[in-house]
């Protein structure tokens, strides 16, 4: 069986306003290929992937929770938290929230969006400039 993935991907600004003003030079609808999730950086990469939110896009391939809460209780975690990871993901396509009526209560179950199975990582081709000069 084929593994679905989604892949990551980095571009900085400059090379994001290049890309959009050939697209809308030529008219093409589609300015990134679909399952690709661009971040600026590495560093900024880094900082949004944390264990934490691996775990729920684990949790989410693997035992497919009915809803946020019962996610929260897999992951041994408060609902708040597991609800703001949530949100970051779902900002980025990463998930989706399917929201269901169960009792006339609104369920938001969380679901991998793409139901991929594999996330790949492309490191940059082009260096990024860190700034470590401190500013007096």
């Amino acid at each position: 069986m084929k593994q679905r993935k989604i892949k990551i991907a980095f571009r900085n600004l400059d090379d994001f306003i290049a890309k959009t003003k050939d697209s809308l030079k030529t008219l093409k609808k589609d300015i990134d290929k679909k399952g690709v999730i661009f971040f600026d950086s590495p560093q900024s990469f880094r900082t949004f992937f944390n264990s934490q939110k691996i775990e729920i896009l684990s949790i989410l391939a693997n035992k497919a929770p009915a809803s946020l809460y019962e996610l929260a209780s897999l992951l041994d975690r408060d609902y708040p938290a597991v609800y703001r990871d949530c949100q970051a993901l779902l900002a980025l396509d990463f998930i989706e929230l399917k929201e269901t009526q169960d009792n006339n209560k609104n369920i938001k179950r969380p679901v991998l969006k793409g139901n991929y199975s594999l996330i790949e990582v492309h490191l940059p081709t082009t260096a990024y400039k860190i700034d470590l000069a401190i500013e007096a």
